[in-house]
């Protein structure tokens, strides 16, 4: 048993809740990075076992999406790791297919923005021409009558 498990990982006091969620985040891809690469069945690293148990739950589990916690934590850790990786090679599973993922929701929320703005611009700009417009009719109009009043 790996007694020292936590020796490379940095120190953290977790005094928050994102203190231990970052921390709890390195330490399951420290197990999913080795367990990735490990083939022994009887691997003296704690958190190999533990990892692999998490990845054969997760590939199993019937449980609804976000109903499992065990599934959550993982994929949790699999997603805040594919944010922050740029190793085209990644030893980790699913990080190329996440960050593809990731990628593609970035451009979808992109354009998405991006067209909610241009229908806000386009809606002020005719909102100000019927304003300019009911302005321009208010102004003639009164000048008219006016004007029809002081001639009679």
């Amino acid at each position: 048993m790996d007694v020292n498990m936590f020796a490379d990982l940095p120190l953290l006091e977790p005094t928050s809740l994102a203190a231990l969620r970052e921390f709890g985040n390195q330490l399951m891809l420290k197990g999913i990075t080795h367990s990735a690469q490990c083939s022994s069945s009887d691997c003296p690293d704690t958190t190999c076992g533990i990892s692999k148990d998490l990845i054969d739950h997760l590939g199993r589990c019937a449980e609804p999406p976000h109903s499992c916690c065990q599934c959550e934590q993982v994929v949790q850790a699999f997603n805040h790791h594919a944010l922050h990786c740029r190793d085209r090679r990644c030893q980790i599973p699913p990080c190329r297919e996440i960050r593809k993922w990731q990628r593609a929701m970035k451009k979808y929320m992109y354009q998405r923005v991006r067209t909610i703005i241009n229908d806000s611009v386009t809606e002020l700009r005719q909102h100000d021409d019927k304003m300019e417009y009911s302005a321009a009719n208010s102004t003639s109009s009164e000048y008219s009558s006016a004007s029809s009043s002081v001639f009679k």
